[in-house]
């Protein structure tokens, strides 16, 4: 399939449709999105106390987050079915991983363990918008 759609909710409507459970788009510095059929979610980067070094690996520190925080959560989605507060879990979890990959130089230094996501307050309180759609 090829589209010149640049908007990412309707990439994410566009790729849904085509059979996966829960579509992820990475909008680079913009932020991160997630769709599960019903719902959508926009994770806007951490603030970051500390600039880039450089970006290499952050989105296969994102990504490989995302899959942990399903995982860890147990989660086995069915189109539409996932539980909301597990794929806010994964997204924060895939948010927080790319933003500590890119404060350290290299691809793999900076990914965070389950303990070290979870013990690191910056982590805690972000707001990740929810929509039904």
């Amino acid at each position: 399939m090829e589209t010149k759609e640049e908007k990412p909710m309707e990439l994410m409507k566009m790729i849904s449709y085509l059979g996966p459970k829960i579509v992820v788009v990475t909008d680079g510095v913009k932020g991160a999105y997630a769709y599960n059929g019903d719902e959508a979610w926009f994770m806007p980067p951490y603030p970051d106390p500390k600039p880039p070094f450089e970006r290499t690996g952050a989105g296969d520190a994102f990504g490989s987050g995302f899959v942990a925080g399903l995982a860890h959560k147990r989660e086995n989605c069915e189109k539409g079915l996932c539980r909301t507060d597990n794929i806010e879990y994964a997204i924060r979890l895939a948010s927080a991983n790319a933003t500590s990959v890119v404060e350290q130089i290299g691809a793999k230094k900076g990914i965070l363990t389950k303990e070290e996501f979870e013990k690191d307050k910056r982590w805690e309180n972000f707001q990740i918008k929810r929509e039904i759609i």
